[in-house]
């Protein structure tokens, strides 16, 4: 991972709208992710040893498939703004000719799993109900896995883009005014994560900057538990609307496209220190 980026869900929309999205477009875009969705739906085709004992790394690799190398951005971002997140990475994707990376387009349900185990190993004999107990030893599991793929996927992808919008963040009084802050576990997760992360340096900037080296199934229940988490976006670099649409006209593409992406947003100034 090198840059972190930020682009506000009113940039990314009017970036989207910029398009004149005829029906070809659409399916094109519906065909797009269902045909990601479809490589991911083995569902639940974890390996069982002779012993009785899963392999939890196979379990995790066939839920929640890496796809190292092959992705530039990864994009985090709430559940609620999918439909907008969709279209800005097909956009970026077909203008730029870069990989975007949106998880639940690629990895199954991690509730899913959940249930799977569950149904099997939580269910008393009546098949009433769960063991209470039970349950939260396999949620951990699982939660493990997918926190794990998240992190691995994340540090491959060279650069992190987080949507903010009304459903990602917030801010609360006992905050301070200039903090952010998210009830989403996994986007805390993820923020937390690339604010600790040391930069790598894509092997394509070196001969730019004379380098030859170095490396630095949701339930929906009556009663919802709130929990609020700090987000830190002080060293992520804002980018708009107006910037994508400079680049599309510039053409830029691949390597070309992420090189003029981090100079305008001033996510190269981190490699200053290295220059002088």
């Amino acid at each position: 991972m090198f840059a972190k980026l930020n682009i506000p869900i009113r940039e990314a929309q009017k970036f989207i709208d910029s398009f004149d999205w005829t029906l070809e477009d659409i399916l094109k875009l519906k065909s797009y992710y269902t045909s990601n969705q479809q490589h991911a739906q083995n569902v639940i085709k974890p390996a069982l040893s002779k012993d009785k004992i899963w392999d939890g790394n196979g379990v995790s690799e066939l839920n929640f498939p890496r796809q190292i190398g092959k992705r530039h951005i990864f994009i985090s971002h709430s559940h609620g703004d999918i439909e907008i997140v969709k279209k800005l990475a097909f956009a970026i994707e077909q203008e730029f000719e870069v990989e975007c990376f949106i998880d639940s387009m690629v990895w199954n349900n991690m509730n899913d799993l959940i249930r799977f185990f569950d149904d099997n190993y939580s269910l008393n004999d009546a098949k009433t109900a769960y063991s209470y107990s039970k349950r939260n030893y396999s949620t951990a599991h699982v939660h493990t896995m997918l926190s794990m793929a998240l992190l691995e996927m994340i540090n491959d992808c060279e650069c992190f883009l987080f949507v903010g919008s009304e459903n990602s963040t917030l801010q609360l009084q006992r905050f301070k005014n200039d903090e952010k802050a998210t009830l989403s576990p996994w986007i805390y997760a993820e923020n937390t994560f690339v604010n600790h992360v040391k930069p790598i340096i894509p092997r394509w900037l070196y001969p730019e900057l004379n380098l030859f080296s170095g490396g630095i199934g949701r339930i929906d229940e009556d009663r919802k538990l709130n929990i609020a988490y700090r987000l830190d976006l002080s060293t992520f670099h804002t980018i708009t609307a107006a910037l994508l649409l400079n680049l599309c006209e510039e053409e830029c593409t691949q390597s070309d496209f992420l090189y003029r992406l981090y100079e305008e947003s001033g996510a190269l100034e981190q490699l200053k220190p290295l220059l002088d």
